[in-house]
């Protein structure tokens, strides 16, 4: 994930296209090469640590396996077969393997390059500086009151109406138990700005545990110099 925000940061990706294309190729490739030392580590196992029920295998990598492995992708998928077939791991004493552990090995893959996938096509759409080729300064200001009129408020930011943003903006109250809304905006020295806020919904589980829900007012939206001082000084 890291290694994929970098990449489309670093390259400046602003193509959605080619974010999806670079992260689910590295994705995928981190993946693999992920495979690869694990299958070493299976091979190497030595021995085990702890008690029947719950303890862990030593073992030790071995680079050139390791290397061998990717270099060899049809002798990495036999060996994942076979280790499929018998498996190496288990839950409650019994032996995860077949169909389950091949459950497990997609929801995987599908964690490892959804993730990364989603996180550099989320950099690839933050707003880029032609002029200044880079992106632009990002800022998250503090919490600010719940928007309740969402409609409202996009018209606002959108007609620099100062008057109405400035009814609208409210402090925020108790941000551990409460709704509020969080703000992020986008500046660069040639004086286009953007702004993304988002409300934080409050609730309460069946255990009296508050999480929150995020519901997004507004994205990237270009807002006037005005608007983005008004945001700053009234957060």
């Amino acid at each position: 994930v890291v290694m994929s925000f970098l990449v489309i940061r670093i390259g400046k990706v602003r193509s959605g296209m080619w974010a999806f294309i670079f992260t689910l190729f590295g994705a995928l490739t981190a993946l693999y090469i992920h495979w690869a030392v694990w299958v070493d580590l299976v091979i190497n196992i030595s021995g085990t640590m702890g008690t029947d029920r719950l303890g862990i295998a030593t073992s030790n990598i071995k680079m050139g396996q390791v290397i061998n492995l990717i270099l060899q992708p049809s002798a990495l998928l036999e060996i994942m077969k076979e280790i499929n077939e018998v498996g190496v791991w288990g839950i409650k004493g019994g032996t995860v393997k077949g169909g389950f552990l091949t459950f497990i090995w997609i929801i995987e893959i599908l964690l490892a390059t959804g993730v990364a996938v989603l996180t550099g096509i989320g950099q690839a759409s933050k707003p880029f500086c032609e002029l200044e080729n880079k992106w632009f300064e990002e800022t998250d200001l503090p919490a600010m009151g719940h928007i309740g009129d969402a409609a409202a408020m996009i018209k606002a930011l959108s007609s620099g109406d100062v008057d109405t943003l400035t009814a609208m903006l409210t402090l925020a109250g108790d941000i551990k138990t409460e709704h509020h809304a969080k703000a992020t905006v986008y500046d660069a020295a040639s004086g286009e700005n953007f702004v993304s806020i988002e409300n934080q919904i409050a609730k309460t589980d069946d255990k009296g545990e508050i999480s929150f829900n995020s519901e997004q007012v507004v994205s990237f939206l270009k807002v006037s110099q005005e608007v983005m001082d008004l945001l700053r000084g009234k957060s």
